[in-house]
């Protein structure tokens, strides 16, 4: 067990946040519903908005943390990268929501381009709060 707990340590920034995700995700989709098709499609086009406020949440507790430290400048990068991931989760949103209703009007093209959009912007959202804490605070 420690060698795993070892190799895991250096990208527990990652596997953490990642292993949650993927666990609210399979909870989601799991308990109490049964798994189909399209069930199954939903979530996985509708998965960057939970990615997205994953996000926000992780640059929440930085711009708190960094507050409670009188951290100045910290606190203002905080508050600046929630005012720029709203309007990024926003656009997750609806590039996500638009995704679904692409699927289920049977556009594969749209649906792809729309789900690619919202998947790019809610992966540089999670990697940007994610390595927020690389700061020394």
């Amino acid at each position: 067990m420690q060698p795993i707990i070892a190799f895991v340590i250096p990208y527990m920034s990652i596997v953490l946040p990642g292993t949650l995700l993927l666990l609210q995700w399979l909870l989601k989709l799991s308990v109490d519903n049964s798994i189909s098709r399209v069930g199954f499609t939903e979530s996985v086009l509708l998965l960057p908005i939970d990615i997205a406020f994953l996000s926000l949440s992780f640059i929440a507790a930085f711009t708190l943390l960094a507050a409670e430290r009188s951290l100045t400048e910290m606190v203002q990068v905080g508050l600046i990268s929630i005012v720029v991931c709203v309007i990024l989760g926003i656009i997750t949103i609806i590039t996500s929501k638009r995704s679904w209703r692409y699927f289920e009007l049977d556009k594969n093209i749209p649906t792809i381009v729309s789900c690619l959009v919202s998947y790019i912007i809610a992966l540089f959202m999670i990697v940007y709060s994610v390595s927020l804490f690389g700061e020394p605070l």
